[in-house]
């Protein structure tokens, strides 16, 4: 299903493209003149500056290294003739103190590790002292070429700014741009081109609607006795579900080539829902309470939870009015989802929370008349802890060795 669904809307954003690209060729011609004008002229001025990808950002260093060049060579220069040539240099500073400890290296390890650290330190001094004075030796100070770096930055800049792109995009915006212009030369061709491979994907189009539908209608059969049967086990007994299919109705269609259609096929499916025998089915979201709704969304993602593309799965307090097996049946539905995706859920019951892999307590905190939520993660004491008060009222070590074995019971009773 997953596969025809994708084929299908791949073929239906493919007929939004090519419509689309219809409708621009189909557009007066003297609007279709003054845009080819337009992007003839943004053509010849991109060609004129002739951009590269990633020039700007060669040139800015370069231009960088050229207006800092006299301070970078004067700096470089500081640093070589503090460490060896001025009185007191740094280098002979640190040799005096390794000769100063080098007498005592017999007192211990310590001052050997000292004398060790110092050498280090100067075989690094020497280090930096060389690639600086490379640094310097490989500057030059060139105002002509600094000037070139300038301008050229400045022909860049102003492109971007025009454009408010950067370069890639603009030599991609370049690329579209002239595949245009070459079009509009043939445009009375391409018309009819598009018009006949309009007609014909269209019509392929069609054909697949009609089969995603069949098979859809095959599948809701099988669908609403599985639902039935997972909300019943969460305390609905007397549910009722049918799943009811009528044609797409778009107020607004964006080519006549989709008439009919959208981007999951021809069907606009609702559910219907009783709670109750013998009341009427109505729509899901007129005849069903806010928890209701809730548990049938979740036995569908339960029932659909291996073929769902969504990451993360959210439950707010879907436990509200739950308990005793109902509630076990609600935090094993909750587990198996987990098993395909990451769930977070709001619960206040034990039987859920004790299921979870990772758990936070959420606090209410009052300072200065202010108000504060913090979300804590509990560790695995912590959890057996909160586990217990939910169950018991109390954190005592009867409480909470009880809460340890309902959390290794709820896990053995799943896992089997």
């Amino acid at each position: 299903m997953q596969t025809e669904l994708k084929d299908y809307q791949r073929q239906f954003r493919e007929i939004e493209s090519l419509s689309e690209q219809l409708q621009e060729l189909q557009t007066g011609e003297s609007e279709r003149e003054e845009r080819i004008k337009l992007y003839e002229y943004q053509a010849e001025e991109i060609e004129e500056i002739n951009p590269k990808i990633g020039e700007d950002e060669e040139l800015q260093k370069e231009w960088n290294l050229l207006s800092n060049a006299k301070e970078i060579i004067s700096q470089a220069t500081f640093i070589e003739q503090a460490v060896y040539e001025a009185d007191n240099s740094v280098y002979d500073i640190i040799n005096s103190f390794i000769n100063r400890l080098s007498d005592f290296e017999e007192a211990g390890s310590k001052i050997t590790d000292i004398i060790s650290y110092l050498k280090e330190s100067a075989a690094n001094l020497e280090e930096a002292v060389s690639e600086a004075r490379n640094l310097r030796d490989s500057i030059e100070i060139d105002d002509l070429r600094l000037q070139e770096c300038e301008t050229r930055l400045n022909e860049l800049n102003a492109l971007k700014s025009k454009y408010k792109m950067e370069l890639p995009e603009i030599l991609n915006y370049y690329r579209k741009i002239k595949g245009l212009i070459a079009e509009s030369k043939s445009d009375i061709t391409r018309i009819s081109e598009l018009e006949a491979e309009l007609k014909k994907k269209s019509e392929e189009l069609h054909k697949k609607a009609e089969k995603l539908s069949e098979k859809r209608k095959r599948i809701s059969i099988k669908l609403e006795k599985e639902i039935v049967e997972n909300i019943k086990k969460l305390a609905i007994p007397d549910a009722e579900i049918k799943i009811k299919f009528d044609k797409v109705t778009r107020k607004k269609v964006f080519t006549s080539y989709l008439q009919g259609l959208s981007e999951t096929g021809q069907d606009s499916v609702e559910i219907f829902f009783s709670a109750n025998k013998g009341v009427k089915l109505q729509p899901l979201s007129v005849s069903a309470s806010g928890g209701e709704i809730s548990r049938v969304l979740l036995a569908i993602k339960k029932i659909l939870s291996d073929k769902m593309e969504s990451r993360t799965v959210i439950f707010d307090e879907i436990d509200t009015g739950i308990g005793g097996e109902t509630a076990n049946y609600l935090g094993e539905f909750i587990y198996k989802i987990g098993r395909f995706h990451q769930v977070v859920c709001i619960t206040h019951l034990a039987q859920i929370a004790s299921l979870a892999d990772k758990n936070f307590a959420i606090e209410k905190m009052s300072k200065k008349n202010i108000s504060e939520v913090i979300v804590r993660e509990l560790d695995a004491n912590e959890k057996k802890e909160e586990i217990a008060r939910m169950l018991s009222g109390t954190k005592s070590e009867l409480a909470v060795k009880h809460a340890e074995e309902i959390i290794k019971k709820n896990l053995r009773r799943i896992d089997g």
